[in-house]
């Protein structure tokens, strides 16, 4: 499976094939830790005190998510989103966690509930693509990578996963290798790179064919 690019564990099966053809570690789901304060609505004003729970809590559980202890810091990240349930980055992390401990159907809607909160953000839609490669919907993945590089194009754990989305389906466009021509000038993780230059013959061979049949 894909892992989370806060560098934690690899989890075993779904995509895990890919590793031994091309030598790289898989890209992980993000986390985020909204760079941005979060904006003061008036249910804020009217509650100052549970806002500030709100990001006691949030920060706690942050605290044991980079511990590792996913379930204890998904309890405590659902706490927060009960006192104050719009702050996008405290959806990134709980879905994070949710998908650590398995519950994917709840993570999936905890990174929908982020990306509209955090319109500008990939990362949401980086995590749903993750959360669908784990489980084999290479499709499914790519166009939630896709998504995440509308926002911005140049966010590289969503073009390692488009990349490898692309390769498990043995599929390729000119988009597809403009995003590998992208990604090799940014990557410097040498087996990711060592992946995505295979890669980019694969597709140059493929959209070259597709060139030739249309002639």
């Amino acid at each position: 499976m894909i892992k989370n690019h806060t560098r934690g564990r690899l989890t075993a099966g779904g995509l895990a094939w890919l590793v031994l053809l091309s030598g790289a570690a898989l890209p992980q789901a993000g986390c985020s830790s909204q760079k941005k304060p979060p904006v003061f609505d008036l249910g804020t004003a009217q509650d100052p005190e549970g806002f500030r729970r709100a990001l006691d809590l949030a920060m706690r559980a942050d605290g044991l998510r980079k511990r590792g202890q996913h379930a204890q810091a998904a309890e405590l990240y659902r706490q927060s989103l009960e006192l104050k349930n719009d702050i996008g980055a405290v959806w990134v992390n709980y879905g994070v966690c949710l998908m650590e401990i398995g519950d994917m159907l709840p993570a999936r809607d905890a990174f929908i509930r982020a990306g509209d909160l955090i319109p500008s953000d990939p990362t949401p839609y980086e995590n749903l693509g993750t959360l669908y490669l784990n489980r084999g919907h290479a499709e499914r993945a790519l166009e939630f990578y896709s998504v995440s590089l509308e926002r911005d194009p140049n966010w590289l754990p969503s073009l390692r996963g488009a990349i490898i989305a692309t390769r498990y389906l043995r599929s390729g466009s000119p988009m597809a290798l403009e995003r590998i021509e992208r990604a090799i000038l940014i990557e410097r993780d040498p087996k990711f790179l060592f992946m995505m230059q295979n890669e980019r013959t694969r597709v140059q061979a493929l959209v070259r064919d597709q060139a030739r049949g249309t002639e």
